[in-house]
């Protein structure tokens, strides 16, 4: 299994689905392994909201999917790990934001999702998550409470470029990013203003290198060999 994962590390990631389908075997490695790449997550509706969400392992029972608008399954079932008031304050008005961060940096098709969950007392998760034509980001946040309002920060980000021109050429990259940093909140919004700007920040970050080092030699390389031209562009 260890092999078969590190072979699907150095494949298109835009067809990791399709291998890790052929490697759904019963094995009690495979969840955790599974989690490690960057996966093009579906698109489910939430009919009471009326709204789309991105499905994907961090809002995922069994084989049923939690709305980020309602916290509830699909088929509005009810969650096995509900969140406390606050907590789902913190997700619903997240995901209010990210509709206009998406919006704004990606265009109207794009969706971006906040899935809050928590461990214990003192510490809870965020993962957030952005789909777009030629961009899929995740970015899981932990927090963990220092003293009175003060919390530690880990961010592990991560995110998956692909470009096509026509039927031509293809090319396929991701990048991954992990910080640390700490921050002062007790409000919802201030956990929500703050997590967000570091999301712009680290995608900004990570779009220039890959854009700048990755592609651009890839797409030199392509005119130089295939004599295709090709334009990077995401936002």
């Amino acid at each position: 299994m260890q092999a078969a994962f590190q072979l699907l590390n150095r494949l298109p990631p835009s067809r990791t689905y399709e291998f890790i389908d052929m490697l759904s075997v019963e094995d009690p490695s495979f969840d955790q392994l599974k989690s490690q790449f960057d996966e093009c997550f579906q698109v489910q509706r939430d009919e009471q909201s009326k709204q789309d969400f991105i499905c994907s392992p961090f809002n995922q029972e069994n084989d049923l999917f939690r709305s980020p608008y309602t916290n509830l399954l699909t088929g509005n079932q009810q969650s096995a790990y509900p969140l406390s008031a606050p907590k789902l304050e913190i997700q619903q008005y997240a995901n209010q934001c990210l509709l206009t961060y998406a919006h704004q940096y990606f265009g109207n098709s794009a969706i971006s999702n906040c899935y809050v969950w928590e461990e214990t007392e003192n510490l809870f998760m965020a993962a957030v998550l952005v789909k777009a034509v030629n961009w899929t980001s995740t970015h899981v946040f932990s927090f963990t409470l220092q003293n009175e309002s003060n919390w530690a920060v880990h961010i592990d980000s991560s995110v998956l470029l692909q470009f096509q021109k026509e039927s031509k050429a293809k090319i396929d990259g991701s990048k991954r990013w992990t910080k640390d940093f700490t921050i002062k909140a007790e409000t919802p919004k201030e956990f929500v203003f703050k997590g967000i700007a570091m999301v712009e920040e680290i995608e900004t970050q990570i779009l220039g290198t890959i854009g700048d080092v990755y592609f651009g030699n890839c797409v030199e390389a392509a005119r130089k060999v295939c004599g295709v031209q090709m334009d990077v562009s995401v936002r």
